[in-house]
């Protein structure tokens, strides 16, 4: 499991990720001004960035002077994700939940939900003050219930809300895109 949340934390790392990826598993190659055209909430600093990213990551490759293609491993990835991001639009949720750290938040909460604690404990490389923004963010858009329990040293529970949870399924099968693990 702390694979597959370490991919999906590295696939997810920048918000343009997964909707680059679509819109290059549309085209065969893709320059850099049709992707800032496509994509044209972006700037072309950012979609950059982001190509470089999903190049490190193995998913996309630069060919024949500025243009893009998916490798074989991107198309399997990005045909997953699409499902995912059509999901995502459908929930009216796709800025937010495109955000560094949300969809791993979300499939580290999972079907059972966590404490905050364990939540934390899940998700290697987050901060306690950014997993309470994201937690907030996604508590707004309606993805995440949060629970307080007035006990002695009072405690927090956080669960999925129930038509968040069926982009469970997407992102465990994205999850497993990850490559093994090298020991």
């Amino acid at each position: 499991m702390e694979e597959q949340i370490q991919y999906l934390t590295s696939l997810f790392r920048r918000r343009w990720a997964l909707p680059v990826l679509v819109e290059l598993d549309r085209f065969d190659g893709v320059g850099l001004s049709t992707l800032s055209h496509r994509l044209w909430q972006t700037s072309r600093h950012v979609l950059d960035a982001t190509l470089e990213d999903l190049v490190q990551l193995s998913l996309v490759e630069p060919r024949r002077g500025t243009k893009y293609f998916l490798t074989s491993h991107g198309k399997r990835v990005a045909r997953d994700g699409a499902a995912l991001l059509f999901h995502l639009r459908k929930l009216r949720a796709e800025d937010a939940a495109l955000r560094k750290w949300s969809l791993p938040v979300t499939f580290a909460l999972g079907q059972q939900g966590k404490r905050f604690n364990d939540l934390k404990r899940a998700l290697p490389g987050i901060t306690a003050r950014v997993l309470a923004i994201r937690l907030r963010a996604l508590q707004r858009k309606e993805f995440v219930y949060r629970f307080v329990f007035f006990t002695y040293a009072p405690r927090t529970f956080y669960q999925l809300t129930p038509r968040v949870r069926r982009i469970i399924p997407l992102l465990a099968r994205l999850s497993m895109h990850a490559p093994p693990a090298s020991n």
